[in-house]
């Protein structure tokens, strides 16, 4: 059995996209549900996985989990690493201490249900639970460095021996319910790649250390949706070179357009109905910003309907507009299967989504209110308010496959996520190998 993370929020929205072919289990947390394949009661990790992955509220995984109870951290970590079950037996007879080979390194994530963003939960609460799985982190840490031969490579950064980059032999997940309560699970990384159809999560998971993955803050840009577009960037696992021409529809305020000129150096097309909030100031930072290198970027705004705009040139396409997926997937059919725009290689479009659950006039209401910027003098304590459940509807489900079925045909790998720095929207990321020129025939003379 394997254990499915979303935001809890969106649970209900993630269930409702599983495709057919997974069955719940129970749910052990808010946000992680325990599932397994209709008819194998033990499951197939990578089945699991490489199904559950085509919902794209699912934001992080645990496959081939295992419970694990102890009454003292100490206990803990010995029952994960020397206890029946046995999580890492047939991991351990192939790295024993003193075996020959090249020494492996591993991945540890050890993260709380707090971390989940439980809802009612109380600061003292969420930092016991957090202080105890440090605590046990530690000692896993430990005793794998007595026993074993294994080198801990921290999840948040990359290692490297020599010159040489360090890819990590295993991720260990351990994930804790509650204070004697733990979920753990190995992978070896080598064997999940080869087997699992979607591994770009587990190179790259957003849900890294069971919290998300902080974003550099970047003050140039108008706003803070900046940060859907790096992350998005960051999963991918691919990011513009300097001097790429990226088409940026729905460009308005500038916050994405200004991130791709400055900081990625990409010669950026901005189009909307609207100007852009960008400052004469950071408009003359990005041609002045890599003075001397051969990196500058431009950025050139037009006033223009995102519907109709087309670029023969373009190579990045990045779409952010406040309307229906299907719409939105028309434009995206028509960038995408067009033979003229054969040097297009990659598509980031954010697709909005509407609720499918009536919370209710007052609910909102009071949300909202809850929200608002409160007056300086005012001593009266701001009243918390739960962000309301969402819940993805069916037609907007079923016109997110048919985007990611119709890039699929046209020679794209799509996938869609609902990042940690998004709300009610996914991101589609869609990347093709750029053609490449074909070699001349050669003849022998006549």
């Amino acid at each position: 059995m394997s254990i499915l993370f979303a935001r809890p929020l969106f649970v209900t929205s993630m269930q409702r996209t599983l495709p057919p072919g997974l069955t719940l289990v129970q749910s052990i947390a808010p946000g992680a549900l325990l599932l397994a394949s209709a008819g194998k009661p033990g499951g197939c990790a990578s089945e699991i996985v490489s199904t559950a992955y085509c919902s794209p509220f699912v934001v992080g995984v645990m496959p081939d989990a295992q419970q694990v109870q102890g009454s003292s951290i100490a206990q803990l970590a010995d029952e994960i690493l020397f206890g029946q079950p046995d999580v890492l037996s047939k991991s351990r007879a192939r790295c024993a201490k003193g075996s020959d080979g090249e020494m492996p390194f591993y991945q540890l994530h050890c993260f709380s249900s707090s971390y989940l963003q439980k809802p009612g939960q109380t600061t003292i609460e969420r930092s016991v639970l957090g202080r105890r799985c440090e605590l046990l982190s530690n000692a896993i840490r430990a005793k794998l460095r007595e026993r074993t031969n294994w080198r801990y490579c921290r999840p948040d950064s990359r290692m490297t021996r020599g010159r040489d980059e360090v890819t990590p032999t295993y991720t260990l997940s351990v994930f804790m319910t509650d204070a004697e309560d733990v979920w753990v699970s190995c992978v070896n990384r080598s064997e999940w790649d080869a087997s699992v159809a979607l591994p770009q999560a587990l190179r790259y998971p957003t849900f890294a250390l069971g919290k998300p993955l902080l974003m550099d803050e970047f003050p140039q840009a108008p706003g803070s949706t900046y940060r859907k577009l790096e992350e998005a960037i960051r999963c991918l696992g691919a990011r513009p070179s300097p001097g790429k021409r990226v088409v940026d529809l729905g460009a308005s305020p500038g916050a994405w357009s200004v991130l791709l000129a400055l900081k990625y150096g990409c010669h950026v097309t901005a189009v909307d109905r609207a100007p852009l909030e960008v400052s004469a100031d950071v408009v003359a930072s990005i041609v002045a910003g890599h003075e001397g290198e051969d990196r500058n970027g431009s950025l050139k705004f037009e006033k223009g309907d995102a519907f109709r705009f087309h670029d023969a040139a373009a190579q990045w396409l990045v779409w952010d507009v406040a309307c229906d997926p299907r719409a939105a997937g028309e434009v995206l059919h028509k960038w995408a299967s067009n033979p003229e725009l054969s040097g297009l290689e990659c598509i980031i479009a954010n697709l909005k989504l509407r609720n499918d659950l009536d919370v209710g006039t007052s609910r909102r209401k009071e949300y909202w209110e809850a929200k608002q910027p409160r007056a300086r003098d005012s001593s009266a304590p701001r009243k918390r308010v739960e962000d309301p459940p969402f819940l993805i509807r069916q037609d907007q489900a079923a016109a997110i496959n048919d985007i990611r079925r119709d890039l699929v045909n046209h020679g794209w790998t799509v996938d869609v996520r609902h990042l940690w720095s998004a709300k009610h929207e996914v991101t589609l990321m869609a990347t093709r190998s750029p053609p490449t020129a074909a070699a001349p025939s050669s003849t022998e003379d006549q």
